[in-house]
C-alpha cells in the first residue's frame, strides 16, 4: 500500500510438454521436451530437484532414459513468468527388482536420533539407510509372483522431491521424522496398464505418531497435502472407483506400523512383524462401510522416490474437515472433530452432562449420537478385539452448523485387531469408551446395540462368517502379488537393523493362538516372505480367527461376550423361513423361535412397546450394615459369603461405611464410622444383608445396578461371586491391600452405577448378602466413605405395540411390507429381526412379452439371442418360466424382473457381452438347442403351465426378410400394448446391425419434418434418414447422388439414372421412397420402378444403398427423380 507495485509479467508460460508419457518401460526411450510458445529455454533435472533458470541441464537435444528415471522440466523466458515444473516418472521394472544397498547419490545413513542411542550399545544412535531388494526373495520366487509381476499388479505412486529435502540426514524429512515439517514435491499416479493417471505439486511430510520414531519403524508413513501454494489447492481425481468423493485436500500414505515387516522394535504381546498382513485397518474400514456406516476409502501402491523403491503403502483419505464436508456435507468449518477426545469440543463436552440412564437423558443424548452409527462402531472394535483403542485412534464428528449436530464415528488405524481373543475392551471408559459406558446403562441403548448386532452378526449380514470372511480374502488377493516386492524391501528389517528387537517363535510351532504365530522363517537370519508368513497368517484369520468369533462353542465368540456384557439379551431372537427381498404374492413366510412369543409388525413399527420401568431397591442408602478392620488374612474369603458368623471384632451399624477428619465433606453420610483404620490398614471388610420378596419375579429382571459411593476404592460380591470393583489392585486382593489410585471427594459424594445385570442369575428369594471390600488411597488416609445401593429394573408392562400381532401361523402378504419381528421370552425381549418383502407378480401373458429376437444373426450364429420385457409396473417372477419349443431354457428358483427391465437368453453369454456391454443376460440356450434361419414356432410357458407367448416367425415376406441374416434383428412394435406376436405388421427390424439386445432402441424421428435448421437445402427429416447433422451445413457430403451408369449384365444393356443415398440404419420409422415424372405433374413411387443394386456398410450404424430405374435412358425423352420421405 502506499508504493509502486512490483514488476508484471509479459506472460505466463505453460508447462513444457514430454515426448514419452510417464509409467512403466522396459526398453530404452527418448524423450523430447517442447514449449507451446517461442524464445524459451527449457532447464531440466534427473535427481529430482526442481529447474531453475540456473539450476539444471539446458535441454538441448532429446535426453536418453535407459534405466529408472525422474525428469523434471521448467520453461524459462526473458519478461515472463516461468512455467510450472513438470514431472515424469519413467520406471524400468526389471530395474527395480536389483535395487542395491548402496544406490548411487543416497547416504549410507539416516541421521542420528536419540532413543536409537539409548538403546544400540556404542553406535552413537546412527539409524542405517535401508535400499536393498533382497536378492533371496527377488531370486526365488513361485511363477506368477515374480517381481516385475508385483510390481504391476497395483499402481504406483512416485514421489518426486530434492533429494536433500527427503533423505539428507538433519534436515529430510525421512531423516528427521519425528519433526515436523512438510517439504514440495512432485505426486505422480501410474496405472499398471498404461491408462491415465494424474501428477500434481503439493507438500509432503511423514506421518503419525510412534510410528515416526526410528527406533520403532524403519518404514515411515507420509502425508500429501495439496495447496496453492505448490499446484493445485485440491486433487481432482477419482482415485478410489468405490467412493462417491473424487476431490481431496490431503491424503496418506500409510506404512501399516504395527501390521507391517517394517517393524524395528515392539511389544510382542501386542504385535510383532511374524503376523503382518498389512489389510487389518483397510478390513476395518470396509468393514464400517458394508455395516452401512461412511468410511474413509483406500487402496494398496507402490511408493517410488526418486526413482527408488519404497515398498508396498496403503493410499488413503485423511480424516480432516474436508473429507468430513465431502461426504457427508457441510462447510468445512462446520464440523466439530473429536480426535482421541484429549481436548474434546464443546458440543461433545455438553454431551457428556447428561445422565443418559434415564429415558428422559437418553432421549436428550440421541440429538448428540448418532445411536446406530455409534453402536455399529462399537460394535465393530469388540468383534475385531481392537486393542489400541478406545484409549486411542476415537474420531468423532458432529456438523453443528449446518447438520443434525449428532456426532458419528469413524475407523482409524486399527492395525493391532483380529489378533488376540483376550484383547477385552467393553468396561474401558478412557476416549470413546465414556461415551459407551455412559450409554450402555441404559436399557434402551442396549436393546439398540443388540439390533444393531443381530443385523450385522446374521446370515448375510455385515460382519457374519461369510461376509467377514469374503471381505478379507478381497482385501488379501488385492496385495498377493503386490507383497512379494514388499517381502523383498522390508521383509528383513528386524534383521538387517543392528538394534531393536529379535523375533520369537510360538510354542509350540503350531499354536495358532500363541503371540508369536506363525512362526518365522529362516531362523536365525529372519526374513519374511508371502509364502512362510503372510499365508500362513492369511489362512489363520480366515480359517481359525473369525470362524472362532462365530462359534457358539468357544468362550471368545463375540454373542457369548455380549451376552455377558449385558449387551444381547437370552431371548433368542425369531427366524424367518425367507430371506427378504423378492417373493411371489401368496407365498407363506414363517416365523420360529427357540422359546417365548413371537410378535411382529407389519407396518414398520417396533413390535416391542416403549417400556415403562419399574425399579425395585432392594438396598437402599442407610440399610444395616457389619464391617471389620482386618489385622491379618485369618478371615481368607469366607466373609463374603451368606453363611459366614460375624463373631467378636465386627461393628454394626448403617450404611454409609467410613470415616471423615474434615466433617465437612462427608457430612451425613457416614453411618458406620471405622475411623480406627486410620494408620492401621487402608483395606475394611463390609457385610450389608438385604432381602428379595417372594412376590418379585426375578425372571423379569432386566437390569440389575449397582450404585456406589466410594472413597477410595472397593470390590463388590454378591452371595460370594464378585461383581463389580473400582480402582481395584491389579493382581487378587489381599487384606491390607490399597485402592490404586484416589477418587476425588466431589466424585465420591456422587453415586456412581456399575451394571451387574449379568449377574442377576445370583439373586434369590429371601435373605441376599452384598459384601464389599473397602479400600483406602493409603494407610492415613483423611477419609473413606463405602454407601451401596442397589436397584433392580423389571418392565411395568411387556406387552406388544399396539400395532403388533402375536404369530400363530405362516404369514401371507398381500402387498409389500417391512416385517419386524422379536421374541418375548421370560420378560426380556429379543434383539430385533427385520425383512423388507417386496410383492412379485407372476409372469403370465398380460405382463411379459418377447421383444426381440435374433434368430439369423449375419456377424456370426452363436449370437443369436432371445429378449423378454417386463411390460408392468410389478416385479416379475421368472421363478420356473420356460421354453417349451424353439429354443431350450428354464429361469433359475428366485429370478426376477423389475419393471420396465429386459433380460435375455443368449446362445453364448460369453460372446454377447463380447459385443455389448451392460447387458442383463439370464443364461444361455440349453441341451445345444438353437434358433432356425427359416423360421419356427417359440412357445414361452409359465410356471403353472399357462402359455405366456407363442411366436411363430418366418424369413419370408410379409415378415421382415432383412432380419434373416442381414445383420438386424427382429423389434417387436409397441411391446407395452402387448400386440400380437404372430402378426407380421407387429415387427420391424432393428435400428443397429445386430440389433439392439437388453436395450430400448432409440426414439425415432422428433421435430418438424420441413425444417432446414443448417439452410443446407436438405429437410430435417431427410438428414435423420441420411444420418447428417441438420445443424452443420458441411455435414452432407454425397449423401444424395443421381448420375448415369452403363448396366450392359442389365435385362436391356444401356445406361440407367442411378440413385445412390446414405441411410442411417437405425432410421426405421421413416421410409425413402423414389419417385419419377416425365412432366414433373404426375409422379410415381411404384416399388416396380427401382430395382435396388447394392447395400453397402459404410461405418456402424451407416450404409449406402444404391438404386436404378428399370428402363434405361434411351427409352425415354427425358426422366425426372425425387426422393420423397414418409
Amino acid at each position: 500500500p502506499g508504493k509502486n507495485n512490483g514488476k508484471g509479467y509479459e506472460g505466463i508460460l505453460k508447462e513444457p510438454l514430454f515426448s514419452e508419457k510417464r509409467g512403466f518401460y522396459d526398453a530404452p526411450i527418448e524423450v523430447s521436451i517442447s514449449t507451446e510458445e517461442e524464445q524459451t529455454s527449457v532447464r531440466y533435472t534427473l535427481d529430482g530437484s526442481q529447474p531453475t533458470v540456473y539450476h539444471g541441464q539446458l535441454y538441448e537435444k532429446p535426453i536418453p532414459i535407459t534405466t529408472t528415471t525422474t525428469l523434471r522440466a521448467m520453461a524459462f523466458r526473458e519478461g515472463w513468468r516461468s512455467s510450472k515444473v513438470m514431472t515424469h516418472s519413467y520406471v524400468f521394472v526389471n530395474d527395480v527388482a536389483r535395487q542395491p544397498a548402496n544406490p548411487s547419490g543416497w547416504p549410507d545413513n539416516w541421521g542420528a536420533n536419540s532413543e536409537v542411542n539409548r538403546n544400540d550399545g556404542s553406535r552413537n544412535g546412527i539409524v542405517p539407510a535401508d535400499y536393498e531388494m533382497d536378492p533371496r526373495v527377488v531370486e526365488n520366487t513361485l511363477p506368477g509372483y515374480g517381481i516385475r509381476d508385483a510390481l504391476l499388479d497395483i499402481p504406483s505412486v512416485s514421489i518426486v522431491m530434492s533429494q536433500d529435502d527427503f533423505i539428507r540426514p538433519g534436515s529430510g524429512i525421512y531423516a528427521m521424522p519425528q519433526t515436523r515439517i512438510e517439504k514440495p514435491c512432485s505426486i505422480e499416479y501410474l496405472l499398471p496398464d498404461g491408462s491415465s493417471g494424474f501428477q500434481e505439486n503439493c507438500k509432503i511430510e511423514v506421518h503419525g505418531n510412534s510410528s515416526r520414531r526410528p527406533w520403532r519403524m524403519q518404514k515411515h508413513s507420509l502425508r500429501i497435502t495439496f495447496t496453492s501454494d505448490q499446484g493445485a489447492a485440491r486433487l481432482n481425481y477419482p482415485l478410489f472407483p468405490e467412493s462417491p468423493v473424487s476431490n481431496f485436500n490431503k491424503l496418506v500414505l500409510r506404512a501399516c506400523f504395527t501390521d507391517s515387516w517394517g517393524l524395528v522394535s515392539w511389544g510382542s504381546s501386542r504385535y510383532r512383524p511374524n503376523d503382518s498382513q498389512y489389510i487389518r485397518d483397510v478390513w476395518m474400514k470396509k468393514s464400517l462401510q458394508a455395516m452401512g456406516q461412511t468410511s474413509s476409502h483406500g487402496n494398496f501402491v507402490h511408493l517410488y522416490v526418486n526413482g527408488l523403491y519404497f515398498g508396498l503403502h496403503n493410499l488413503t483419505e485423511r480424516l480432516e474437515d474436508d473429507f468430513f464436508s465431502n461426504h457427508l456435507g457441510g462447510d468445512e468449518q462446520d464440523w466439530e472433530i473429536n480426535e482421541d477426545f484429549s481436548s474434546p469440543g464443546r458440543r461433545w463436552s455438553q454431551m457428556m452432562q447428561i445422565d443418559a440412564s434415564t429415558p428422559e437423558g437418553f432421549a436428550e443424548i440421541q440429538s448428540f449420537v448418532d445411536m446406530e452409527n455409534f453402536a455399529d462402531y462399537m460394535l465393530l472394535h469388540f468383534y475385531a478385539d481392537s486393542e489400541d483403542w478406545p484409549h486411542h485412534n476415537g474420531y468423532a464428528a458432529a456438523n453443528t452448523n449446518s447438520g443434525d449436530g449428532r456426532f458419528r464415528f469413524f475407523v482409524w488405524d486399527q492395525e493391532i485387531v483380529l489378533d488376540k481373543f483376550t484383547w477385552n475392551r467393553y468396561d474401558r471408559s478412557e476416549g470413546v469408551g465414556a461415551l459407551f459406558q455412559k450409554l450402555r446403562r441404559n436399557s434402551a441403548f442396549r436393546l439398540l446395540f443388540a439390533d444393531q448386532a443381530h443385523k450385522h452378526l446374521s446370515p448375510g449380514g455385515a460382519l457374519s462368517l461369510n461376509q467377514s470372511q469374503q471381505r478379507y480374502l478381497n482385501l488379501a488377493n488385492q496385495i498377493d502379488k503386490a507383497i512379494v516386492a514388499e517381502s523383498a524391501r522390508w521383509g528383513d528389517t528386524q534383521a538387517s537393523t543392528p538394534y531393536g528387537n529379535r523375533v520369537k517363535q510360538p510354542n509350540p510351532l503350531t499354536n495358532v493362538n500363541h503371540d508369536h504365530y506363525p512362526p518365522a522363517p529362516n531362523a536365525p537370519d529372519i526374513f519374511f516372505t508371502r509364502e512362510d508368513s503372510w499365508i500362513a497368517e492369511r489362512d489363520n484369520i480366515l480359517n481359525h480367527y473369525l470362524p472362532t468369533l462365530h462359534d457358539p462353542n468357544s468362550r471368545f465368540a463375540i454373542l457369548s461376550e455380549l451376552r455377558i456384557e449385558g449387551l444381547y439379551p437370552h431371548a433368542p431372537a425369531p427366524e424367518f423361513s425367507i430371506n427378504p427381498g423378492h417373493i411371489v404374492s401368496g407365498t407363506p413366510i414363517e416365523l420360529q423361535s427357540k422359546g417365548g412369543i413371537i410378535y411382529y409388525t407389519l407396518d414398520g413399527t417396533d413390535p416391542r412397546q416403549e417400556e415403562r420401568i419399574l425399579q425395585t431397591i432392594l438396598l437402599n442408602d442407610g440399610a444395616a450394615a457389619s464391617a471389620i478392620i482386618p489385622e491379618n488374612a485369618a478371615f481368607k474369603r469366607d466373609w463374603i459369603k451368606p453363611a459366614f458368623s460375624e463373631g467378636r471384632g465386627w461393628k454394626r451399624g448403617f450404611t454409609g461405611i467410613g470415616y471423615e477428619t474434615s466433617p465437612s465433606d462427608y457430612k451425613g453420610f457416614i453411618g458406620l464410622n471405622v475411623a480406627e483404620m486410620r494408620n492401621l490398614n487402608s483395606s475394611v471388610y463390609i457385610r450389608v444383608s438385604f432381602s428379595v420378596a417372594n412376590e418379585m419375579k426375578l425372571d423379569d429382571v432386566m437390569e440389575l445396578r449397582l450404585d456406589m459411593r466410594y472413597d477410595d476404592g472397593f470390590i463388590a460380591y454378591l452371595n460370594g461371586n464378585r461383581v463389580a470393583q473400582a480402582n481395584a489392585p491389579v493382581i487378587s486382593p489381599d487384606w491390607n491391600s490399597t485402592a490404586r489410585t484416589t477418587n476425588p471427594d466431589s466424585a465420591a459424594s456422587i453415586f456412581q452405577s456399575f451394571d451387574i445385570t449379568s449377574y442377576k442369575h445370583l439373586l434369590v428369594k429371601g435373605k441376599n448378602l452384598l459384601a464389599i471390600h473397602g479400600l483406602n488411597g493409603s494407610i492415613n488416609s483423611s477419609d473413606l466413605l463405602i454407601t451401596p445401593r442397589l436397584v433392580a429394573s423389571s418392565p411395568d408392562n411387556s406387552r406388544q405395540n399396539t400395532n403388533a400381532m402375536e404369530y400363530t401361523g405362516a404369514i401371507a402378504l398381500s402387498q409389500s411390507a417391512l416385517l419386524k419381528a422379536r421374541t418375548l421370552h421370560k420378560g426380556e425381549w429379543s434383539a430385533l429381526n427385520e425383512a423388507y418383502y417386496i410383492l412379485e407378480s407372476p409372469a403370465a401373458h398380460e405382463n411379459l412379452v418377447i421383444s426381440e429376437i435374433m434368430y439369423h444373426p449375419s456377424d456370426s450364429e452363436i449370437l443369436e439371442f432371445v429378449e423378454l420385457l417386463n411390460i408392468s409396473d410389478q416385479t416379475l417372477s421368472l421363478s420356473g418360466v420356460h421354453f417349451n419349443s424353439g429354443v431350450e431354457f428354464e429361469f433359475e428358483q428366485g429370478a426376477t424382473l423389475p419393471p420396465g427391465m429386459r433380460t435375455l437368453i443368449a446362445r453364448s453369454a460369453s460372446e454377447l457381452t463380447t459385443t455389448v456391454s451392460g447387458i442383463n443376460i439370464a443364461g444361455e440356450f440349453q441341451n445345444g438347442t438353437r434358433l432356425a434361419n427359416n423360421g419356427e414356432v417359440v412357445e414361452l410357458v409359465a410356471l403353472d403351465g399357462s402359455m405366456i407367448q407363442i411366436l411363430n416367425y418366418d424369413d419370408k415376406s410379409p415378415w421382415p426378410i432383412k432380419a434373416d441374416g442381414k445383420g438386424p434383428s427382429l423389434v417387436l412394435v409397441n411391446p407395452r400394448t402387448n400386440p400380437d406376436p404372430n402378426d407380421p405388421a407387429n415387427w420391424r427390424l432393428s435400428k443397429f446391425h445386430g440389433g439392439s439386445p437388453g436395450k430400448a432402441e432409440p426414439r425415432g424421428f422428433t421435430g418438424e419434418p420441413s425444417e432446414d435448421h443448417d439452410a443446407d437445402g436438405l429437410p430435417a427429416i431427410a438428414e435423420y434418414y441420411f444420418g447428417t447433422s441438420d445443424l452443420d451445413p458441411s455435414d452432407r457430403t454425397q449423401a444424395l447422388t443421381i448420375s448415369i451408369e452403363s448396366f450392359n449384365d442389365a435385362e436391356i444393356p444401356g445406361n440407367y439414372l442411378t440413385i445412390s443415398l446414405l441411410h442411417q440404419t437405425a432410421a426405421q420409422d421413416v421410409k425413402a421412397i423414389i419417385e419419377f415424372s416425365e412432366d414433373l405433374i404426375l409422379w410415381s413411387g411404384e416399388p416396380s420402378r427401382v430395382i435396388s443394386i447394392s447395400e453397402t456398410p459404410v461405418r456402424e450404424g451407416l450404409e449406402r444403398l444404391i438404386f436404378r430405374s428399370v428402363f434405361p435412358l434411351r427409352t425415354l425423352d427425358h426422366e425426372f427423380v425425387r426422393l420423397r420421405f414418409q
